[in-house]
């Protein structure tokens, strides 16, 4: 089969290009990096293709001889951009996409690589995301509706009413009863599968999305041709999410709400003056109440790193 070749005990490896973007971040990218080879991923092939987005420190990057190449754009290129230049400069049919504040927990990642290789129609998988303290990110999720403005993962009423059958209809994950996969409408870009096939098919992330919901309009644009998006919780990863948030909070907030009205736009290509103006209405009060909202959970992280997140605050 493509892409495949024998290992030196025999056994079948897989070739994967992994695809970090790292901006101001090279510890948590080397500790990321670290961590997939403390997994059973690096019996596989792995190239590692680290894309620098204008950090001014020189970024020399060596994790014991494996094949690690950085890529240093001159300007924050933003991530959607960043990572469609690595996968251009690949070609393994698959690409392992991590956030450099990832780090991946022992587990059967090889059955995950192997789901993706034995089941064509995938063409995103997406594993169990935790936040650090191990409860459950809500990684998995629905394609946003109105209710995703009130019962998104971080908002206040999902922490109030965390069984209403609306925020369970938006975080899908937390419904889950086994540890199979499930067929979701997208998973989050701080750590996903991607097959190339698929990938190249859309023509890659739209890299009209600076940072933010470029992974949904991935899954989107990938279902509209038959890919499938799933959710396999075999394995794990802990993100550090809201560690680059202290030093750039409010442009945070600002593209966060930006990319998800162009997100709307993809889903509604024609909404008409009242849906367009009661969205950016809503947009414009979750925007100021976010800018409000004190949220105690960026006081407990560990030591703040300016590395790109790729989660929403409350979606």
């Amino acid at each position: 089969m493509a892409g495949r070749y024998r290992g030196s005990a025999g056994e079948t490896a897989l070739k994967v290009d992994v695809i970090v973007v790292n901006y101001y971040s090279e510890d948590h990218t080397s500790q990321c990096i670290r961590s997939i080879l403390g997994t059973s991923l690096a019996a596989h092939d792995l190239r590692f293709h680290i894309e620098d987005n204008g950090s001014a420190a020189p970024f020399d990057l060596s994790v014991n001889g494996n094949d690690v190449r950085v890529h240093k754009n001159k300007t924050n290129v933003g991530f959607a951009r960043a990572v469609n230049a690595a996968a251009r400069r690949s070609d393994a049919p698959f690409i392992l996409l991590a956030n450099p504040d990832t780090r991946f927990c022992d587990g059967p990642w090889d059955e995950l690589l192997q789901y993706m290789n034995a089941v064509p129609s995938v063409g995103v998988l997406g594993p169990l995301v935790l936040n650090i303290d191990g409860s459950l990110q809500g990684s998995a999720r629905a394609f946003p509706s109105p209710s995703t403005l009130l019962f998104g993962r971080k908002s206040p009423l999902r922490h109030w009413f965390p069984k209403s059958r609306f925020a369970l209809k938006n975080v899908l994950d937390s419904q889950r009863r086994r540890a199979e996969p499930m067929e979701v409408d997208w998973v989050s870009g701080a750590c996903m599968m991607i097959r190339r096939a698929a990938f190249e098919a859309v023509g890659g992330f739209d890299e009209r999305y600076f940072l933010f919901w470029e992974d949904a309009d991935l899954c989107f644009r990938l279902r509209q041709l038959g890919w499938r998006t799933v959710h396999h919780p075999a394995a794990s990863v802990v993100h550090l999410i809201g560690a680059s948030r202290r030093r750039r909070r409010w442009t945070s907030q600002l593209l966060f709400h930006q990319s998800a009205y162009r997100f709307f736009l993809r889903l509604h290509a024609d909404p008409g003056p009242l849906l367009r103006g009661a969205v950016l209405c809503a947009l414009g009060f979750h925007l100021l109440i976010s800018f409000l909202w004190d949220k105690p959970w960026t006081r407990s992280l560990p030591t703040p790193s300016p590395s790109a997140d790729r989660d929403p605050q409350w979606f």
